[in-house]
């Protein structure tokens, strides 16, 4: 999809240059609010500021995934199960409740990255909701599992967006790339699997 994006990006607006950030999702609104970013794509928050226009584009089922060596790997497993092991979580840069939105475990640890993640849980040290893209694409996935679950089908989709400033304009290359990504419609949505 990014690249896709970005080559018809390249042909309308050869002499544009273009920056891609890649911050953690709570900051992307903080870029897009402080002028640093026209455009942001993100995971939904729930306090979206008032200040952001958005529009979802599209839904991403999150995995539930631990190491194949994991105790939770090893049985079917209910709620009460993923309180008591250790949870991997990306984390954000404030003490929002947006931070806590998926936390279940007792014990979390925070990381940056999705990616990080998934290397240290091939080690076996704990279990995390992950981007189902993620974890097709990422070459440690024969080393992990997706455990069986006792409380549900295992698939929590979260909402992708496209946010932008309401009262700052747009130049016409903005405006563009804003369009054609709110025009997109990616993954499942929650009332039409594999739409």
């Amino acid at each position: 999809m990014v690249g896709e994006l970005c080559a018809g990006f390249a042909r309308h607006f050869p002499h544009v240059e273009l920056e891609l950030l890649f911050p953690i999702m709570e900051d992307v609104s903080r870029l897009v609010l402080d002028g640093k970013a026209q455009i942001g794509v993100m995971w939904r928050q729930e306090n979206l500021p008032p200040e952001l226009g958005f529009k979802t584009i599209g839904w991403a089922p999150l995995k539930l995934v631990c190491g194949k060596g994991h105790p939770l790997a090893q049985t079917r497993v209910d709620w009460e199960d993923l309180k008591r092991h250790r949870q991997l979580m990306v984390t954000v840069r404030n003490e929002s409740a947006e931070r806590h939105r998926l936390r279940v475990a007792a014990e979390v640890w925070w990381v940056e990255s999705h990616w990080v993640i998934m290397q240290i849980l091939r080690h076996g040290v704990g279990w995390a909701l992950v981007p189902a893209h993620i974890v097709e694409s990422s070459p440690v996935a024969s080393e992990l599992a997706i455990p069986e679950l006792e409380f549900d089908e295992g698939e929590w989709p979260v909402a992708l967006e496209v946010v932008w400033h309401k009262q700052k304009p747009s130049g016409p290359a903005a405006e563009w790339l804003r369009r054609r990504l709110t025009t997109m419609k990616l993954g499942a949505t929650p009332d039409h699997p594999g739409a």
